[in-house]
């Protein structure tokens, strides 16, 4: 059975580059998980205050019912920590899932211009589609295309 190349599947890398995914990823689960702890804390705060007057009301009319608003506030409690706690690795993951759409256009600019260095002729660089440094690609390729034309032109000429 031959395979076509053209439908071969290709593996989806993740990191592209190491260094700066990383710092992205934490930086944003570090950012977003004390905003989030933040308004939790102030959300648990005035449940708490809450709480606390229906337990010194349920004190005072029915008894039996303090313990129960007691516990009920410890399930929401601990449901909230362990959602919060749940809650950072997945910003983590999604912090490696954004910085890819911005490392791998860096990484391509990084490997044309590294063409280049090397005295490589007719170097273009080509970014997906739907990428939003699109506005790069035309630059750098329009700048590319200049240079060679200037320097077709400055070549002395060799034909004498």
């Amino acid at each position: 059975m031959s395979q076509n190349k053209s439908f071969k599947r290709r593996g989806v890398k993740l990191i592209i580059d190491k260094n700066f995914q990383l710092r992205f990823a934490i930086k944003l689960a570090l950012i977003n998980g004390a905003l989030l702890f933040t308004f939790t804390g102030f959300v648990l705060f005035f449940v708490k205050s809450n709480y606390d007057m229906l337990v010194r009301e349920a004190l005072i009319q029915m008894p039996g019912s303090a313990e129960v608003l007691i516990q009920e506030f410890r399930f929401l409690l601990l449901t909230i920590s362990t959602g919060l706690v749940i809650l950072i690795p997945v910003l983590f993951a999604i912090g490696l899932y954004l910085s890819k759409s911005i490392a791998g256009p860096i990484q391509a600019l990084k490997r044309r211009l590294g063409d280049i260095a090397r005295g490589r002729q007719g170097v273009r660089l080509r970014l997906r589609n739907d990428d939003e440094l699109k506005s790069i690609e035309v630059e750098f390729n329009m700048a590319i295309s200049r240079l060679e034309s200037e320097s077709i032109k400055k070549a002395p000429d060799t034909n004498v």
